[in-house]
Protein backbone atom coordinates (compact mmCIF):
# COMPACT_ATOMS: atom_id res chain seq x y z
CA UNK A 1 0.00 0.00 0.00
CA UNK A 2 1.40 3.39 -1.00
CA UNK A 3 1.78 6.09 1.61
CA UNK A 4 -1.02 8.60 1.39
CA UNK A 5 0.19 12.14 1.02
CA UNK A 6 -1.57 14.97 2.85
CA UNK A 7 -1.34 18.66 3.69
CA UNK A 8 -2.14 20.14 7.08
CA UNK A 9 -4.22 23.26 7.71
CA UNK A 10 -4.27 25.13 11.04
CA UNK A 11 -6.23 28.26 11.92
CA UNK A 12 -6.75 30.41 15.00
CA UNK A 13 -9.39 33.10 14.82
CA UNK A 14 -9.68 36.37 16.67
CA UNK A 15 -7.00 39.02 16.92
CA UNK A 16 -3.50 37.62 16.97
CA UNK A 17 -1.87 37.87 20.40
CA UNK A 18 1.02 36.35 22.35
CA UNK A 19 -0.72 32.95 22.66
CA UNK A 20 -1.50 32.64 18.93
CA UNK A 21 1.79 30.95 17.91
CA UNK A 22 1.39 28.37 20.69
CA UNK A 23 -2.20 27.63 19.62
CA UNK A 24 -1.16 27.15 15.99
CA UNK A 25 1.75 24.95 17.10
CA UNK A 26 -0.58 22.83 19.28
CA UNK A 27 -2.86 22.16 16.29
CA UNK A 28 0.11 21.42 14.04
CA UNK A 29 1.67 19.00 16.56
CA UNK A 30 -1.65 17.16 17.00
CA UNK A 31 -2.04 16.82 13.23
CA UNK A 32 1.56 15.71 12.71
CA UNK A 33 1.17 13.08 15.43
CA UNK A 34 -2.04 11.85 13.82
CA UNK A 35 -0.40 11.69 10.39
CA UNK A 36 2.52 9.72 11.82
CA UNK A 37 0.17 7.24 13.55
CA UNK A 38 -1.69 6.67 10.27
CA UNK A 39 1.51 6.50 8.21
CA UNK A 40 0.58 9.59 6.21
CA UNK A 41 3.24 11.69 4.53
CA UNK A 42 2.75 15.40 5.27
CA UNK A 43 3.80 17.41 2.22
CA UNK A 44 3.14 20.89 3.62
CA UNK A 45 1.58 22.80 6.50
CA UNK A 46 -0.66 25.79 5.83
CA UNK A 47 -1.78 28.14 8.58
CA UNK A 48 -3.77 31.29 9.23
CA UNK A 49 -3.76 33.28 12.45
CA UNK A 50 -6.36 35.92 13.26
CA UNK A 51 -8.88 35.02 10.53
CA UNK A 52 -12.52 34.05 10.92
CA UNK A 53 -13.64 30.67 9.59
CA UNK A 54 -16.38 32.53 7.68
CA UNK A 55 -13.78 34.54 5.75
CA UNK A 56 -12.52 32.60 2.74
CA UNK A 57 -9.95 35.32 1.98
CA UNK A 58 -7.19 33.86 4.16
CA UNK A 59 -3.63 33.68 2.86
CA UNK A 60 -2.92 30.13 4.04
CA UNK A 61 -6.26 28.77 2.85
CA UNK A 62 -5.94 30.56 -0.49
CA UNK A 63 -2.50 29.00 -0.99
CA UNK A 64 -3.81 25.57 0.01
CA UNK A 65 -6.69 25.76 -2.50
CA UNK A 66 -4.40 27.09 -5.22
CA UNK A 67 -1.70 24.45 -4.64
CA UNK A 68 -3.82 21.42 -3.71
CA UNK A 69 -3.83 19.72 -7.09
CA UNK A 70 -0.19 20.49 -7.81
CA UNK A 71 0.94 19.20 -4.38
CA UNK A 72 -0.07 15.67 -5.46
CA UNK A 73 -1.85 14.98 -2.16
CA UNK A 74 -4.81 12.82 -1.19
CA UNK A 75 -6.28 14.84 1.67
CA UNK A 76 -6.29 17.91 3.89
CA UNK A 77 -5.93 17.21 7.62
CA UNK A 78 -7.59 19.56 10.10
CA UNK A 79 -8.22 19.30 13.84
CA UNK A 80 -11.90 19.89 13.11
CA UNK A 81 -13.81 21.24 10.14
CA UNK A 82 -14.39 24.60 11.84
CA UNK A 83 -10.67 25.32 11.44
CA UNK A 84 -11.20 25.09 7.66
CA UNK A 85 -14.61 26.79 7.37
CA UNK A 86 -17.74 27.69 9.31
CA UNK A 87 -21.30 27.16 8.12
CA UNK A 88 -22.07 25.54 4.78
CA UNK A 89 -19.09 24.24 2.85
CA UNK A 90 -17.91 26.97 0.46
CA UNK A 91 -17.79 26.19 -3.26
CA UNK A 92 -14.02 26.65 -3.35
CA UNK A 93 -13.58 23.75 -0.92
CA UNK A 94 -16.12 21.50 -2.65
CA UNK A 95 -13.93 21.66 -5.72
CA UNK A 96 -10.92 20.14 -3.98
CA UNK A 97 -10.16 16.84 -5.62
CA UNK A 98 -9.18 15.15 -2.35
CA UNK A 99 -10.67 14.63 1.07
CA UNK A 100 -10.95 16.77 4.14
CA UNK A 101 -10.15 14.72 7.22
CA UNK A 102 -11.13 16.13 10.61
CA UNK A 103 -9.36 14.26 13.39
CA UNK A 104 -11.33 15.47 16.46
CA UNK A 105 -14.83 15.41 15.04
CA UNK A 106 -14.95 12.67 12.41
CA UNK A 107 -15.79 14.21 9.06
CA UNK A 108 -14.58 13.14 5.69
CA UNK A 109 -15.52 14.75 2.40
Amino acid sequence: MAIRQVVIYCRVDGPANESTPALIEKQKRKLLDYAKSKKLLVKKCYEDAGYSGCDMQRPGLSNLIHNFNTENVNAVLVVNQSRLYRGAMPDALQELSGKIISIDIPYER
